[in-house]
């Protein structure tokens, strides 16, 4: 009997050197890095080919203060610290020149107390880098298309950066996290894109639409998002549906689906204002600019029926934003 104990003990003993060795072989080639600190945050571990990225060798951060090590990396320091108070969570991380996906960990003692933390952090840099610049082009693109538009109707120039940017002021204001935020800002230059099917003889006629004309101009936002939906990319989606909802109303009575107030999606409710406030200060070929404490006025007393309240609030509260982004952005002199 004891003779099979012993044998069984070394098999698992053998078996276990192995499973380390496959991890150590695992570590020391793959693009991660295996790390861990004290209660003090003083590494104890830092082991894995991931730390090439970092010009570091296996061991060299043992011994150091990952707070000093991240002086200049305030997020870091704030993950470990956070992971020191007992929480499990997994952040992304911009050291030096390297973007780590990071999971951190609290070590505890058989008391339960923390003691240190552990992480697995795994390089990313080449997939993020590629993901960024996929998206430069698209977003170049989408800029691309929306000014061949903006020329085509004849629009003063630079609405579809101030677009973007009050759409970007309101959605912050709203609170919307930050990648929200950025999307919408780059989403909303589109939502006319749909003009490029009108006529000519609509679109840049000098004076007021009648009825039929009307509705021809009005199919822009089903168009719009006709081009725009359907490839299950995230950015060109919210222009589509930007695109489909800006012209609906708060009260019901806008096109081209007659949407009432909380089912018009809000990122169109957003744009709905960004896109009024710039047409009624600035020159179209059927009237000129009103001024803005006039276009203030009008939309202010649309709050309910036009707009959505609490989005119309967030902009005009903001007004000195506002002016200044239209100064930023102003058309060029004639």
């Amino acid at each position: 009997m004891a003779g099979a104990r012993d044998s069984a003990l070394e098999r698992t003993t053998a078996a276990l050197r192995a499973s380390e060795a496959r991890l150590r072989t695992v570590v020391a080639g793959a693009p991660i890095v295996l790390w861990a600190v004290d209660r003090a945050g003083v590494f104890t571990l830092s082991d894995g080919a991931g730390l090439r990225s970092l010009g570091l060798e296996p061991g060299q951060m043992v011994g150091r203060s990952a707070f000093e090590v991240y002086a200049d990396v305030p997020e870091m320091v704030e993950h470990i610290r956070r992971a020191l108070r007992g929480e499990e969570f997994a952040a992304t991380v911009e050291v030096a020149d390297a973007i780590f996906e990071s999971h951190f960990a609290p070590l505890r003692d058989d008391g339960g107390r923390v003691v240190g933390v552990i992480g697995v952090s795994t390089d990313v840099t080449e997939r993020v880098s590629a993901e960024r610049a996929l998206r430069r082009a698209r977003e170049e693109t989408i800029q691309r298309l929306a000014r061949a538009v903006e020329v085509r109707s004849a629009e003063t120039g630079g609405h579809i950066e101030r677009m973007g940017r009050f759409c970007e002021l309101i959605a912050r204001r709203l609170g919307l996290d930050a990648e929200q935020v950025e999307l919408i800002r780059v989403a909303a230059p589109m939502h006319d894109v749909g003009k490029i099917a009108v006529p000519d003889s609509v679109l840049l006629k000098p004076g007021p639409l009648n009825s039929a004309e009307r509705a021809v101009m009005e199919t822009h936002a089903q168009i719009g998002h006709e081009l725009l939906a359907g490839s299950g990319e995230e950015l060109p989606e919210l222009a589509a549906t930007i695109t489909w909802t800006h012209h609906e109303r708060f009260d019901g009575t806008g096109y081209p689906r007659g949407l009432e107030g909380q089912g018009i999606p809000l990122e169109g409710r957003i744009a709905a204002v960004g896109d009024v406030f710039d047409a009624l200060t600035h020159d179209r070929v059927y009237r000129p600019a009103m001024a803005v404490e006039e276009a203030v006025d009008l939309m202010r007393r649309a709050s309910g029926a036009h707009f959505d309240p609490e989005v119309l609030d967030c902009f005009l509260e903001a007004m000195d934003q506002v002016i200044q982004i239209s100064a930023e952005h102003a058309p060029a002199p004639a």
